[in-house]
């Protein structure tokens, strides 16, 4: 849930837009790149992670399973100031 208030002034020809955008208002993590057994993201069956095998790089499989682009982005609140002139 996205949510946008402004608020308009009118000073002597001049137009102050004052708002807010408030981007996942309630902070909800949306999962995405969900895993078909499981149902759920960053997280495999059991025997999977068993018969994983070694991870080439720098990541652990754990490492590599809680993977943060998984899910939505975090609230994001954004306050900004537009000025007009008629």
């Amino acid at each position: 849930m996205d949510v946008r208030a402004q608020k308009t002034f009118k000073f002597s020809g001049v137009e102050l837009n004052l708002f807010v955008l408030i981007y996942n208002l309630l902070d909800i993590k949306n999962e995405y790149n969900v895993n078909s057994a499981t149902g759920r993201a960053n997280d495999l069956l059991q025997q999977d992670i068993n018969t994983a095998g070694t991870i080439i790089g720098l990541n652990t499989l754990q490492q590599y399973l809680n993977d943060p682009s998984s899910y939505s982005a975090p609230r994001q609140v954004r306050i900004g100031l537009s000025v007009g002139f008629n």
